[in-house]
């Protein structure tokens, strides 16, 4: 595909617009020793999620999640309750 300013523009006002209309953001809540352990997990799955560190102190952490693999981090994140203590914070 050869980018143009009507192509670009396209991408820019509909395509990014549509996709973050159905971005899943959850933030978790854990143990700040396990806030590495989750990043690295997940960092074995690319492409499923980014993981963001909101407040180290605090330990949380933000999990932004593409629509088509909100099931398959919910999967991996029942599965890690039985490792890893943390707590699903409502926004």
């Amino acid at each position: 595909m050869i980018f143009t300013k009507r192509n670009v523009t396209y991408f820019q006002n509909y395509c990014i617009k549509t996709m973050s209309d159905k971005i899943v953001k959850k933030i978790l809540k854990l143990g700040r020793k396990d806030i590495s352990h989750i990043k690295f997990l997940f960092e074995g799955y690319e492409g499923l999620c980014t993981i963001t560190t909101v407040d180290k102190d605090e330990a949380v952490i933000e999990l932004t999640i593409l629509p088509d693999f909100i099931s398959d981090v919910n999967r991996i994140l029942d599965a890690l309750r039985e490792e890893v203590d943390f707590q699903e914070v409502v926004s």
